[in-house]
């Protein structure tokens, strides 16, 4: 393979690459694994991409799709690449300046950038906000000096927040997540002494007897709520309950959660072994969308069963803002069946047979083919799930998913793109809040191939915003 060594010549910006055949920093052929990217940009040059990958410490390497024009821009991986005909790789920690007379490459603290210039160091961007999520797919620059973005700051004052010229934001803001679970139905597999599900969901987290939900002696003893809406759920809480006066907490024990969408068909998310601890609190990153909560025990007597009881179960996340949403689509294949609305349907059975058929929307093939969401108002989107179809190997068909915010049709702009197949369930967080009204899904044609584009359910979830 025939490898480079990149020079590039730097003055106000990196421009005209000088390639030479040299040890190899250039491998064609190639991209870097898709677990180490941090941003996708559209429609920049090769030169460009790599400056956007020398402006950013974290940035070590780059893909550079020719067609049409994608640079994903990636940290330090010890992983081989894929194998990707139409790819190229570079490794941008071994490009080399021409121009170092200004004196401050090198010297620059860790988040700065050496400004040619002027010979100074200087910030050119905050980090991104919500640490704890991971930054990966992050696309495009929205942490640029002198970006303003809105901010929660508690449950319910938003303020505006500045990336300041010294690399931090004025306001550090949180995102607002809620109890989604808080007074919706329950149910449980008995009751004992009137302790209904319902108390579970009730808000008080006293933890004696009078306040928390209690069944009978069963077999597999269970208690569920249902949220009423998907919801992108971030973690959970279980309150065990703790009478001073005896070890009824032990009873909690071998804890099993699931969720679904629907009640035939339950993810476990979690195992508790043993007992469980008088507050159980479980993360999910990335976050998990569902409607239903599921909580048993996994009992160890077949034959007298076991008691479950529970003081309080809250459950933080976000709705699904764009459920039963106006919709619409680039072509229909099978107009009065397969139409646009069926992505918004809460419908997530991604099975092309009876009696699901009627489970995802399903373009002509065309070149670009697209789908779109009108919110109806202006949301701060948090993340997305996609849904893909899964029967007969139709999952091929995604591809190259381009996904766009927007206040309108002419102010649509790039927030996420998947490269390559889309996973059977695409779950995306942003590092920072997103305000839109439109939401487009769309595939990214290569060489004006026609390509078909159809997906069981998009999700979106947020909070109401207005438009800034």
């Amino acid at each position: 393979m025939i490898v480079f060594v990149i020079y590039l010549h730097v003055a106000v910006g990196i421009s005209d690459a000088v390639i030479r055949n040299q040890n190899g920093v250039k491998q064609f052929g190639i991209c870097p694994p898709e677990d180490t990217k941090i941003q996708t940009l559209l429609k920049l040059s090769l030169n460009d991409c790599i400056q956007e990958c020398v402006i950013r410490p974290v940035c070590k390497w780059i893909g550079y799709r020719h067609l049409p024009k994608i640079c994903q821009l990636h940290t330090q991986s010890t992983s081989n690449g894929i194998p990707e005909g139409n790819c190229v790789q570079v490794h941008v920690e071994t490009v080399l300046t021409t121009e170092t007379q200004n004196g401050c490459i090198g010297q620059c603290n860790d988040g700065e950038v050496c400004e040619t210039s002027t010979g100074q160091c200087v910030y050119k961007e905050c980090k991104p906000f919500h640490q704890e999520r991971p930054i990966t797919g992050v696309n495009g620059n929205m942490n640029e000096v002198g970006s303003i973005k809105r901010v929660h700051v508690d449950s319910s004052i938003t303020e505006e927040t500045v990336c300041l010229l010294n690399g931090l934001w004025s306001r550090t803001g949180q995102q607002v997540i809620i109890n989604v679970a808080l007074n919706k139905p329950a149910e449980q597999s008995s009751v004992f002494g009137e302790r209904f599900a319902s108390i579970g969901v009730d808000g008080n987290k006293l933890t004696t007897y009078s306040y928390c939900f209690h069944t009978l002696r069963d077999v597999y003893p269970w208690w569920m709520v249902d949220l009423e809406l998907a919801c992108l759920v971030y973690k959970y809480v279980l309150y065990n309950r703790n009478d001073p006066c005896c070890n009824v907490r032990a009873r909690a024990h071998d804890i099993v959660v699931r969720f679904a969408h629907s009640t035939d068909a339950w993810t476990q998310v979690d195992f508790i072994p043993g007992v469980m601890s008088d507050i159980h609190t479980k993360t999910f990153t990335p976050a998990m969308s569902t409607r239903y909560v599921h909580i048993s025990i996994k009992s160890s007597d077949l034959v007298y069963g076991d008691y479950l009881h529970l003081c309080e179960v809250e459950v933080y996340g976000l709705r699904n803002v764009a459920l039963n949403k106006p919709t619409e689509q680039s072509s229909y294949h099978l107009p009065a069946l397969l139409f646009s609305a069926l992505g918004v349907d809460g419908g997530i059975c991604q099975n092309f047979i009876l009696p699901t058929l009627l489970d995802h929307f399903h373009t002509q093939p065309e070149s670009n083919p697209w789908w779109l969401v009108d919110l109806q108002d202006y949301f701060y989107i948090t993340g997305i799930v996609l849904y893909n179809r899964l029967d007969f190997n139709m999952n091929v068909r995604a591809h190259d998913i381009a996904v766009h915010f927007g206040y309108s049709r002419s102010t649509l702009f790039l927030v996420d793109f998947v490269s390559g197949m889309l996973p059977n369930i695409y779950t995306r967080d942003f590092t920072l809040d997103i305000l839109t009204r439109l939401a487009k899904i769309s595939i990214v044609s290569m060489n004006g191939q026609l390509d078909i584009l159809h997906l069981c359910e998009v999700e979106l979830f947020g909070y109401p915003g207005r438009q800034e």
